[in-house]
């Protein structure tokens, strides 16, 4: 005699495996095709110009913050 699941009907060993179902592999199907579609995407050249320009800003007010402190140790 056959041993089965009450609720799918399959067989226990079935439950068992790791076999992906409907659901998960649309799931890992969309995350694949938003990636490639990201991937392919054509960069925002200002946005990257403005993001490249706040980051070297940051870097020379930490420089002179640091350089301040060498300087100008507290008393």
């Amino acid at each position: 005699m056959r041993r089965v699941s009450g609720v799918t009907g399959r067989p226990l060993w079935w439950a068992a495996c790791n076999v992906p179902r409907g659901d998960y592999l649309l799931g890992i199907w969309r995350d694949f095709l938003v990636a490639v579609a990201t991937a392919l995407r054509k960069p925002n050249e200002q946005a990257l110009a403005e993001e490249r320009r706040r980051a070297v800003e940051r870097l020379a007010d930490e420089t002179i913050r640091e350089n301040r402190r060498t300087v100008d140790p507290p008393e």
